[in-house]
């Protein structure tokens, strides 16, 4: 694992310097971590997988199943688009986290979560990780549940790697 880090903060700092599409990031990025860092299995992972409701069709970037947990991963491009994220571990979804294109990409993972009956969403460019709940079953309103950020992929690879597996496992 190792000598797979500075590899993938190579890959992470080359897709942002060539403003990198999504479609790039996730097979150049996003694919080695949920595989060879966090070791997904390929028979647990579901690429477009397709949600519908009320007639409305959309296609979720990653949906990640075991016995033990599942998780949407929505991506987004690495490029120059950063997810405005905070640099506290432990957040709110509230109005400062849930807007603008970040916020978007978070109600997407959301709406995803809900509606495949998953309890987790994660969005993230790469770099940049956001993970919370997606249903809650105590009621508790979606802008007062908390979500984990790992604002940069170099200390969840390397300092804050426990963490960081043990959240998206």
């Amino acid at each position: 694992m190792s000598s797979l880090v500075p590899e993938l903060l190579e890959r992470h700092r080359r897709l942002t310097l060539s403003d990198a599409n999504e479609a790039e990031t996730r097979l150049k990025l996003i694919d080695r971590i949920i595989f060879e860092v966090l070791g997904w299995g390929h028979d647990d992972t579901s690429v477009e997988e397709r949600v519908s409701e009320d007639g409305n069709t959309s296609y979720s970037d990653y949906v990640l199943r075991t016995g033990f947990s599942s998780l949407v991963v929505e991506a987004k491009r690495s490029g120059r688009a950063d997810l405005i994220v905070s640099d506290k571990r432990k957040t709110l979804l509230n109005r400062k986290l849930v807007s603008g294109d970040t916020g978007a990409a978070i109600v997407q993972a959301r709406d995803y979560g809900r509606k495949l009956s998953i309890p987790f969403a994660v969005v993230t460019n790469g770099d940049q990780w956001i993970i919370f709940p997606a249903t809650r079953t105590d009621e508790v309103p979606f802008e007062k549940s908390s979500a984990i950020v790992f604002p940069n992929i170099q200390p969840a690879l390397e300092r804050d790697f426990s963490d960081f597996y043990d959240f998206l496992l």
